[in-house]
């Protein structure tokens, strides 16, 4: 089964948002964000369940995190049938679980 990637669109304004407050604090850093959010991507689309749960989340609740080891930033996510769904982008200081109404 080949899984696809669906970005929910308030995780890809929390992207563009990173990727420009990046751009505007050092010269390449947002190409090397968004170089990692990519290769977190191409992992949870290749093993999904190698990554771990919310650990402020029962396992139950199906929401795995990706943390990115360059930035503070962890990419949330869940498995919904064939789809990989990108619930946030968010940085790790922000407060827990503020994206759990988005799905």
């Amino acid at each position: 089964m080949s899984l696809r990637l669906q970005v929910l669109s308030e995780a890809q304004d929390e992207f563009d948002a990173a990727l420009a407050y990046l751009n505007r604090e050092a010269p390449g850093a947002g190409d090397s964000f968004a170089f990692h959010v990519q290769q977190a991507f191409d992992a949870m689309l290749e093993s999904p369940e190698a990554f771990a749960f919310v650990e402020t989340l029962p396992s139950r609740s199906g929401y795995r995190r990706a943390l990115l080891r360059k930035y503070h930033y962890t990419v949330v996510f869940k498995v919904i049938g064939e789809s990989v769904a990108v619930v946030a982008v968010a940085h790790t200081s922000r407060r827990p679980n503020y994206w759990l109404r988005r799905l």
